[in-house]
């Protein structure tokens, strides 16, 4: 699978796209952050897509995987990621439900999300001066017709990440448009820099919903106004992606993305004696010796060394399978406006918004601990070896009282 797409809010599915396979890769950064659901297309083509978020909108911009997103489609073959996401606009020529291609990136984040893959005695400078894949981009933008009159597909556009997940303050706001910002998002970084490190071409396509709050005579950006224009701009991303589909697959065929692999090579740095052999620790601990005279080394001998483990097709993976194409192998889960208001009550079995007492949760199965007071060993105890939602609790299993991560098959303790 050479191709995937990357779903940001809102956008968790495409009509002319069948599924005929779910994976899910468990990668030395852990799980992504949804199952990887292979499609295909009318003409038999594989696209692997993959929903940022999650499925129910899960993860907030700060807790999304980001590295074992992009590990695991590194591991089945992607060579190309187009990626989807909402931005506000901080140009009035950017309207509502525009779309836009960015080609630089002004990083606001506040180092929470880990941005790289090479740690732990392997250090690598990557080259990120051109954030996105100029050809890429090209194939995109040729298309941008098929959106319409009214839907304009601006390119060459200046992103600002920021952390979140609060949107930005008026003097923020002001203070972006001053740098030369065009549009703001909270899903560009790391996103795009691990694409790069792992030798993998990578574009945006940003949806603009929003003024976010600079502009005076328009509503501040809100959860609402976001996914009431995402709704809109949906039917408009599925044209265009069908559209750059088959333009994306010619030019993989042609080897046109082929100067992506090892732009890593010259990256690696390492303060040893010439002589002195030293042996580093990958993140899954396969230690591996090097001389200085090995720097050059490439990034896909890195990722060869690691031990991804991928269940068969269909498998009861025990890690939030998704129920609707379990049941009927035809379309991915619809997005449902209470995945933005109330996403327990639409991805679990339990309805987890009631409980409100030690005997509404004991009626769930579960047990109701303190969190707030709970020792660390306490966590350590209810939380699956398989962590779904990371090494703490997730705000779901505070709310519940206990883990709600994994589906029935799995025990606490398995």
């Amino acid at each position: 699978v050479k191709i995937a797409v990357i779903g940001g809010s809102g956008l968790y599915n495409f009509d002319h796209l069948t599924p005929i396979r779910e994976i899910c890769p468990e990668t030395p950064w852990g799980y992504p952050s949804s199952n990887i659901v292979i499609v295909e297309d009318p003409r038999g083509s594989q696209i692997a897509f993959l929903s940022r978020h999650g499925i129910g909108h899960q993860y907030n911009p700060s807790e999304v995987p980001s590295r074992a997103n992009i590990a695991a489609l590194k591991h089945i073959g992607v060579e190309v990621i187009i990626a989807f996401s909402a931005v506000g606009s901080l140009r009035e020529e950017i309207k509502h439900q525009d779309f836009i291609l960015p080609d630089q990136i002004i990083d606001r984040t506040k180092g929470i999300r880990p941005s790289t893959f090479f740690e732990g005695g392997i250090v690598a400078h990557t080259t990120f001066a051109d954030p996105f894949n100029t050809l890429l981009s090209e194939i995109i933008y040729s298309h941008r017709h098929c959106l319409g009159e009214n839907i304009t597909l601006h390119r060459n556009k200046t992103v600002v990440c920021i952390e979140g997940p609060a949107f930005s303050t008026r003097a923020e706001s002001h203070l972006y448009r001053s740098w030369g910002c065009d549009i703001v998002n909270m899903s560009a970084l790391p996103e795009a820099k691990l694409a790069k490190e792992a030798e993998i071409a990578y574009q945006m396509i940003c949806m603009s919903t929003d003024y976010d709050c600079w502009k005076q005579d328009e509503e501040s950006v809100s959860v609402e106004v976001v996914i009431s224009n995402l709704k809109k701009n949906a039917d408009n991303a599925k044209k265009l992606l069908a559209e750059i589909l088959p333009d994306l697959e010619k030019a993989l065929e042609e080897g046109k993305f082929e100067d992506m692999k090892g732009v890593m090579k010259v990256s690696f740095k390492r303060s040893l004696k010439q002589d002195e052999p030293k042996t580093y620790e990958t993140p899954d601990s396969v230690p591996i010796k090097r001389n200085k005279q090995d720097v050059n080394w490439e990034v896909e001998f890195f990722f060869q060394l690691l031990p991804f483990t991928l269940p068969e097709p269909d498998a009861s993976h025990k890690i939030m399978v998704l129920k609707d194409l379990k049941e009927e192998k035809t379309k991915l889960p619809e997005p449902d406006a209470t995945y933005f208001v109330d996403p327990y009550d639409s991805v679990y079995e339990a309805d987890v918004s009631s409980v409100s007492s030690d005997e509404d949760s004991e009626s769930l199965g579960g047990e109701r601990l303190d969190y707030e007071s709970a020792e660390e060993s306490d966590y350590e105890e209810i939380t699956p070896k398989k962590k779904r939602c990371g090494a703490m609790w997730s705000s779901q299993c505070r709310r519940a009282g206990r883990c709600i991560c994994a589906d029935e098959t799995l025990d606490y303790n398995d």
